[in-house]
C-alpha cells in the first residue's frame, strides 16, 4: 500500500510536469506523529524501503524543484538526492539524520533547506558551500558549536538555530550581513558577541530561553529590528541603548528578573506589543502613556498593585493582562481604554468590578479567575459584546443574574466555585458552545439546558450529582440532553 501510494505521487508529478513532490509520511497519512506510529507498528522500515525504491523515478523528474521528505524518520539520506541539482527547496525535517551525504554541495540551486528536528551534532561543512542558500533551519538538533565556514553563506536571510546546545556564538555568524531573521531561542547562550552590531538588516531576533544576564550595547546598531524576543533569560535591567530600536513593534521580556522598568522603554514609538509577564516589577514608568501605538500590554505575574495615570493615553490598547499582581481595586481611568477587547484580571484580590467597566463596550474576553469573588455587580450586564467569561476559582454560591444579559457568550468558565444550582435562565444563553462547571456543588441540572443547541462541551465532573444523572453524565452531552428532554415532558409540578 505504501509503495503504491508513493509511486502514484511520483507518476502524478511526472504526468503533470509538477515542480513539487511531497513524500512526507506525515502529510500522506494526515497524522502529525506518523513516523512514530510507524515505529510502533513495525512498518517504518518498509516505508524507508519504499522511498529507496521510488528514488530512481524521483531523480528522473526533470522539472522537480521542491522535494519534501520531512516527517519520515529517515536514519540516513540516499546519495541519489545529491544528483537532483535543480532542487531549490528541500525539506528533511523530522527525521533521524545524524549526517548528510558528502556531495550535498552539488545542490547548487538550493535556496531553502530544512534540517530541523534531526540528530545532527554539527552543521555539515557541505552545507556551508551552498551558494544559493537563503534559508537554513537546523532547529532541535544537538549542535554545540558552529563551524567558522558558516560565514560563506553570504546569501542567508533566515537562520534558525533554536533548541540546540549552543553556549556561545562565533563571531563569524555576524558576517552574515543579509540576515533578516535569526532564531537562537532555547540554547545556553550567556553572552552575545559585540560583532552582532554588523547584522544591520535583522528585522526579527529571537533570544528566548537562554542564560543572558545582559545585552551588549552594540545591539543599538540593529535599527531595523521590528521583533525582539528575550523571554526566559535572567535580565535584570534594559540597556539605555534600546531607545535606538525605533522600528521595534514587538518586545517580549517575559520570565526575566526585572525589578524596575526604566523610562527608556517608553521611547519606542512604533511599539505595539509589550510582554512583561513573570518578572518582579512593582511599578510601571509614568511615561508608559507615550507608547501611543501599543495594542497589547502584558504585565501578569508581577507585583504591580496600581497603574500609572498615563495609561489612559493608550487609546489603541486592545489587550491588557493584569493577572497575578495582587490588585485590590481597578482605577476608574480604565474606562478610557475604550478599544479594549481582552482584559485579564485573574489571580488578583478584586472584591468586585468598578462601575466604570461599562465603558468597555468592545470587550469580548474578561478573565476574573481566582479573585475570591462572591458577587458580580450588575455592571457586568452591560458588557453585551462578551463572548468569553472566566470566573473559575472564586467563591460564588449562585450564578450572578447579570450573566442573563450576556447573549453573545460562547464560552463560560465557572468551575471550582460553590454553585448548588443553575438558574433556568441559563437556557437563554443560546450561543454557548462551551460550559465549564467542574468542581461545584451541583446535584442536578435544569431542564432548560436542552435549549443550548449550540453547546458542544459541558464539563460537570467533581459535582455531587444525584442518581440517575451521575451515571448519565458519564455518557456525555447527548445523553444528558436526552435525559433532560424527557424531564421536559414530565408534569411541571415535579420541579
Amino acid at each position: 500500500m505504501l509503495l503504491e501510494e508513493a509511486r502514484q505521487l511520483v507518476v502524478q508529478a511526472r504526468s503533470t510536469g509538477s515542480d513539487e513532490l511531497n513524500l512526507s509520511l506525515e502529510d500522506i497519512s494526515g497524522r502529525r506523529d506518523a513516523a512514530m506510529e510507524a515505529v510502533h507498528a513495525g512498518v517504518l522500515g518498509a516505508w524507508h524501503e519504499t522511498l529507496t525504491a521510488v528514488l530512481p523515478d524521483i531523480t528522473a523528474l526533470t522539472n522537480l524543484t521542491k522535494l519534501n521528505l520531512g516527517g519520515n524518520g529517515l536514519p540516513m539520506l540516499p546519495e541519489e538526492i545529491t544528483g537532483m541539482t535543480r532542487l531549490t527547496e528541500l525539506r528533511l525535517d523530522d527525521n533521524m539524520l545524524a549526517s548528510l551525504p558528502d556531495a550535498m554541495m552539488n545542490l547548487t540551486s538550493l535556496a531553502k533547506l530544512n534540517l530541523g528536528r534531526n540528530d545532527l551534532s554539527s552543521v555539515p561543512l557541505d552545507i556551508c558551500a551552498l551558494p544559493a542558500l537563503t534559508e537554513l533551519n537546523v532547529r532541535s538538533n544537538y549542535l554545540t558549536d558552529l563551524p567558522p565556514e558558516i560565514v560563506n553563506l553570504t546569501g542567508l536571510t533566515a537562520l534558525d538555530l533554536s533548541d540546540n546546545n549552543l553556549t556561545s556564538l562565533p563571531a563569524e555568524i555576524c558576517g552574515l550581513t543579509n540576515l533578516t531573521t535569526l532564531n537562537l531561542a532555547g540554547n545556553g547562550l550567556e553572552t552575545l558577541p559585540p560583532e552582532i552590531a554588523s547584522l544591520t538588516n535583522l528585522t526579527s531576533l529571537n533570544l528566548s530561553d537562554n542564560d543572558l544576564t545582559t545585552l551588549p550595547p552594540e545591539i543599538a546598531n540593529l535599527a531595523s529590528l521590528t521583533t525582539l524576543e528575550l523571554k526566559g533569560n535572567s535580565l535584570e535591567a534594559l540597556l539605555p541603548e534600546i531607545t535606538c530600536l525605533t522600528n521595534l513593534t514587538m518586545l517580549d521580556l517575559r520570565e526575566n528578573e526585572l525589578e524596575t522598568l526604566g523610562s527608556e522603554i517608553c521611547d519606542l514609538p512604533a511599539l505595539a506589543e509589550l510582554y512583561l509577564d513573570s518578572n518582579a516589577l512593582t511599578t510601571l514608568p509614568e511615561a508608559i502613556g507615550n507608547l501611543a501605538n501599543l495594542t497589547t500590554l502584558d504585565i501578569g505575574g508581577n507585583e504591580v498593585r496600581s497603574l500609572p495615570a498615563s495609561i489612559v493615553q493608550l487609546k489603541h490598547l486592545t489587550e491588557l493582562d493584569l493577572s497575578g499582581n495582587g490588585i485590590k481595586t481597578l482605577p476608574p481611568e480604565i474606562a478610557n481604554l475604550a478599544s479594549l477587547k481582552i482584559l485579564r484580571l485573574g489571580g488578583n484580590d478584586l472584591a468586585d468590578l468598578p462601575p466604570e467597566l461599562t465603558n468597555l463596550a468592545a470587550l469580548v474576553v474578561l478573565d476574573l479567575n481566582d479573585n475570591g469573588l462572591t458577587v458580580l455587580a450588575p455592571v457586568a450586564a452591560r458588557l453585551t459584546a462578551l463572548t468569553e467569561l472566566h470566573i473559575s476559582f472564586n467563591n460564588f454560591t449562585e450564578v450572578p443574574p447579570a450573566l442573563a444579559h450576556l447573549p453573545a457568550l460562547t464560552r463560560l468558565y465557572f468551575d471550582s466555585n460553590s454553585l448548588t444550582v443553575l438558574p433556568p435562565w441559563i437556557g437563554g444563553l443560546t450561543n454557548l458552545t462551551e460550559l465549564y462547571l467542574d468542581a461545584n456543588e451541583l446535584t442536578t441540572l435544569p431542564r432548560e439546558l436542552v435549549q443550548l443547541s449550540n453547546l458542544k462541551l459541558l464539563c460537570i465532573d467533581s459535582n455531587p450529582l444525584t442518581e440517575p444523572l451521575i451515571d448519565i453524565a458519564k455518557q456525555g452531552l447527548n445523553a444528558i440532553r436526552e435525559y433532560l428532554g424527557q424531564l421536559d415532558a414530565e408534569p411541571s409540578e415535579e420541579w
